[in-house]
């Protein structure tokens, strides 16, 4: 064979996932082989290794510990005083879509693909991967009462897609019945849906077309994210998840407070959109009486990326903290919570041996207000934030 074909044929069989990406090639790529140092490695919320020692062989964590030795070849970066923290997961956003993902000229499109619409080159991934989030959720809006399929990518590097049909999105927001098109009340709505759910069954082997075989997996085995707009809401889509079979995730819009209970007594976790200093008082509340009540709880950027802007996520949290939310618990609400709602939590969110090598080194706690990103790694690659600390 000629030796050119050959390479170019190891090339493309080397592939593996399903979505490649480009890197940006100005990007700084560390070795194979990387040893990180620091003065605390927080491995899980509430669990910290004092002078703490991380070792990442392709792209994965292979140890973590105290007294571990630099292997052969190994690049050292000690960080001194710093501290090393999981990355931080976006679970709900548009980030990185390079055009809509909704199809509004119908109510429900369940087997549109999120992912179909990711750009790896957008800004806005860059913008998020300087700011420590290393993973997102990039999902269709809650224009339609079944929207599609959300999916899980990285950030940053050369290989983004985690997993192109992570969960299917759905919704109970006024959004979902604005318009001209049927069904324009949310009781036709609710009846639309589950007449589809039930035509689709339960088995996607036996589903006769792509949007049937997407409801059935809702049924079988993915979660379902309902964006809601209240409490109301927020009640309906219990007592509808129960009777059609799924798996819900709620998608607070604005103030769910009075359902706290509700969701707690149904293990149902929620994703809440960021807060601000001068977000309403009632974006407060509801993350407060969640955590009292025992439920898992995440943020999320929920926007559009022009919405995102740098460290909106750690804000979050960090003003979660500030009103009365333990830090342990609000570390988890953009590190384990939304890797495990997004079904990821065997890759991301915590500092273990086989996780991603995703990474971000910061000068003190991580919801300490002033505490500031120094350096972020995405699978062991080197993401430096928007200004050098």
């Amino acid at each position: 064979m000629n030796p050119f074909l050959h390479l170019i044929f190891m090339l493309v069989a080397a592939g593996g996932e399903t979505t490649p990406a480009r890197s940006d090639e100005k990007e700084q790529k560390e070795p194979e082989r990387l040893v990180l140092k620091a003065a605390n490695v927080v491995i899980a919320p509430g669990k910290s290794i004092p002078r703490g020692v991380i070792i990442i062989e392709d792209n994965k964590i292979s140890a973590v510990g105290t007294d571990l030795g630099v292997p052969r070849g190994a690049r050292l970066r000690d960080f001194g005083n710093n501290t090393i923290v999981a990355g931080f997961v976006d679970c709900q956003t548009d980030c990185g879509a390079d055009r809509d993902i909704t199809d509004t000229t119908r109510s429900l499109t369940p087997a549109v693909r999120a992912v179909d619409a990711y750009r790896a080159e957008a800004p806005s991934l860059r913008a998020a991967a300087r700011a420590g989030i290393c993973t997102i959720g990039l999902a269709p809006i809650g224009e339609n009462i079944a929207a599609g399929y959300g999916a899980v990518a990285k950030t940053h590097g050369p290989v983004r897609s985690v997993r192109d049909e992570a969960f299917l999105k759905f919704s109970f927001s006024h959004n979902a019945f604005d318009g001209d098109r049927f069904p324009t009340t949310f009781a036709a709505g609710v009846v639309a849906l589950d007449a589809s759910l039930k035509s689709a069954g339960n088995d996607p082997a036996k589903a006769t077309n792509a949007e049937s075989r997407a409801l059935a997996r809702a049924r079988k085995e993915l979660t379902s994210w309902f964006e809601v707009d209240d409490a109301t809401d927020v009640r309906r889509v219990i007592q509808f998840a129960k009777n059609a079979g799924l798996r819900p995730v709620i998608v607070a819009l604005s103030d769910i407070t009075d359902a706290a209970a509700e969701i707690a007594a149904a293990k149902i976790p929620v994703v809440f959109a960021p807060i601000h200093t001068n977000s309403p008082k009632a974006m407060f509340r509801a993350p407060v009486a969640l955590a009292k009540a025992g439920a898992e709880f995440a943020f999320a950027t929920l926007g559009s990326q022009s919405d995102l802007q740098p460290g909106v996520l750690l804000e979050s949290a960090r003003l979660a903290a500030a009103s009365g939310i333990d830090a342990k618990t609000a570390l988890a609400s953009i590190t384990t919570i939304p890797a495990k709602m997004l079904g990821v939590d065997d890759r991301i969110g915590t500092i273990e041996t086989g996780r991603d090598a995703d990474l971000v080194v910061m000068s003190g706690e991580p919801v300490n207000a002033t505490s500031a990103i120094i350096e972020v790694f995405v699978k062991g690659v080197s993401v430096r934030p928007a200004v050098e600390k």
